[in-house]
């Protein structure tokens, strides 16, 4: 039976590579890997019978992989550091049956950077902005609100395009002390210590992680890690905005989770979709879907004052603008501009999502739209509560009373899946 093995080969010297991972190594007959894994190979004495360079392109090298393993062939495919800490495996482990895959584990070049500063990793966050540019926007946000960061750089993020950026979209990170961990394990192996605004003094690295940690003193950034927020926070106008008391639950009914994508469809002021957003983490993403010209401008304004780069503003009636969407793990209803029949048809035709969809409606006609439709359809759970929050009003210095405000129905749908999986 054909196989791959993923061989760790460490941050590139052969000094890191382990015993186990030279072994799989000098008894390989097909190689996949990049030039510089390639080149180590030859270093160590490998013969194989074939060898296929990265530079062909992943729908090259995966058609090759493939080609391979119908052949009952094994392939052994090369990554720098370690295969777990980004790296081609990913990509390979979504393409083929996890029973074909064997990974060899090796010294990752956090593991090796970290160690040249005497640093702790257990409580380090780290992000790869290696051929991911647009994962600025995300890191901006980490070390707004991390005590401790490691970036990973490559591809076309350099140190010098790292610091203009940093520099260009928040001054206050001038002055943040960063150290420059670039060419690990090589003769041109660099570790120092700079500013991000001096990071254009010295020569740009491609091939190196930065870490940074918030200095003592140093105040996190509250907007941009808050998980819930108070009505008096959220900036409104004249858009209708879901109170504080009723976002609570609706975002407890939505069952959320790290990396997930959000449809928040007629997102008003944005306010659930901000609430949503730090739930999903930077990994995830909040579609907030508005046709007001004013609710758009006021979801922006939310957006950068919490600095929420997560949020993916869109704007268009629903369903007309669905379809250039991410697909959904979550959807969230509030307006729907007469168009509630036709949102839940087309999610309704979503094969792979299973929801939860969560509606909340004010008036009778919206639930009764929304009640309707799901006690029509089949292959749906339907969950349906009703909220009323009330304040107290002091009319004068001896009376106070209950003021009530309009009961909120919801409805919580969930599609039957058999592979379905609660998170």
């Amino acid at each position: 039976m054909g196989k791959i093995i993923i061989v760790g080969i460490g941050p590139g010297s052969k000094s890191y590579l382990t015993e186990q991972g030279k072994n799989y190594i000098l008894n390989a007959s097909i190689l996949v890997g990049s030039q510089p894994a390639l080149k180590l190979s030859r270093v160590l004495g490998a013969q194989p019978n074939k060898t296929y360079d990265y530079s062909l392109g992943m729908d090259s090298i995966l058609a090759k992989i493939d080609s391979c393993l119908q052949e009952d062939r094994t392939v052994t495919v090369l990554v720098s550091g370690d295969p777990g800490y980004y790296s081609l495996c990913s990509l390979i482990k979504n393409k083929f049956s996890q029973d074909k895959i064997k990974i060899v584990p090796g010294i990752s070049s956090l593991q090796l950077g970290l160690s040249k500063i005497q640093e702790n990793w257990n409580d380090v966050d780290s992000i790869s902005l290696h051929g991911r540019k647009n994962n600025l926007e995300n890191c901006l946000l980490l070390m707004k609100s991390c005590d401790k960061l490691a970036i990973l750089l490559g591809g076309d993020v350099d140190t010098h395009l790292f610091g203009e950026y940093i520099c260009l979209n928040d001054s206050n990170f001038k002055k943040r002390k960063v150290t420059v961990l670039a060419n690990l394990s090589w003769d041109s192996e660099q570790v120092f210590e700079t500013t991000i605004e001096q990071l254009s003094n010295y020569p740009p690295y491609e091939n190196c992680i930065l870490f940074t940690n918030r200095e003592s003193g140093e105040a996190g950034d509250c907007n941009s890690t808050k998980v819930s927020f108070s009505d008096k926070e959220i900036i409104k106008r004249n858009v209708p905005r879901t109170k504080e008391e009723i976002r609570a639950v609706l975002v407890s009914k939505m069952n959320l989770y790290r990396g997930a994508v959000v449809w928040d469809i007629g997102a008003g002021t944005g306010a659930i979709s901000l609430e949503c957003s730090s739930m999903v983490g930077p990994q995830g993403k909040v579609c907030a879907v508005e046709r007001s010209t004013e609710a758009l401008e006021v979801i922006k304004e939310n957006k950068s004052k919490f600095q929420r780069n997560n949020i993916e503003i869109v704007a268009g009636e629903a369903p007309g603008v669905l379809g250039e969407l991410p697909p959904p793990d979550r959807v969230i209803v509030g307006g729907s501009s007469g168009q509630l029949t036709p949102i839940l048809n087309y999610l309704n035709q979503l094969e792979s999502f299973t929801g939860p969809v969560v509606i909340s409606t004010v008036a009778l006609e919206s639930f009764y739209t929304a009640w309707e439709f799901f006690e029509n359809q089949r292959g749906w759970e339907l969950e349906i509560k009703q909220i009323q929050v009330n304040y107290m009003k002091t009319l004068n210095d001896n009376i106070s009373i209950w003021a009530g405000q309009n009961p909120i129905s919801i409805l919580i749908a969930t599609k039957f899946s058999n592979s379905s999986t609660i998170l």
